[in-house]
C-alpha cells in the first residue's frame, strides 16, 4: 500500500502499489485519479507491512508495558491473532 499525506488538509490518501500487486484498476480508478490530482500537495510515505506492524506491537507489549496483568493480556491477544492468521492461511491454501 502506498500513502500520501495531503499537507493542507491533513488527509491521508492510500492505494495499492500497482508495481507490486495485480489490482483491478477500475475498482481503484477514483482513488488513483484523486491522488494524481493532489500529488503536488502531498508527501508520499511507505506503510509498514503487516509483519513489521506485528513485530512492533509484540515488542511494545513485551518490553514497554510494565503492568504485568496488562502485559499478559496484550501478549495473549497478539498470540491469538497470530494463531488465527495461520489458520486462515491454511484454509486458503
Amino acid at each position: 500500500m502506498n500513502s500520501w499525506y495531503q499537507i493542507h488538509t491533513g488527509q491521508v490518501l492510500s492505494a495499492p502499489d500497482r508495481m507490486k500487486h495485480d489490482i483491478d484498476d477500475e475498482l481503484w480508478e477514483d482513488t488513483f485519479n484523486e491522488i494524481d490530482e493532489k500529488m503536488h500537495e502531498c508527501i508520499a510515505f511507505e506503510c509498514l507491512d503487516t509483519h513489521e506492524e506485528f513485530r512492533i506491537m509484540q515488542s511494545f507489549a513485551e518490553n514497554e508495558v510494565y503492568d504485568r496483568c496488562l502485559q499478559e493480556r496484550l501478549v495473549r491477544a497478539l498470540n491469538n491473532w497470530t494463531g488465527i492468521m495461520k489458520k486462515a492461511k491454511k484454509t486458503i491454501k
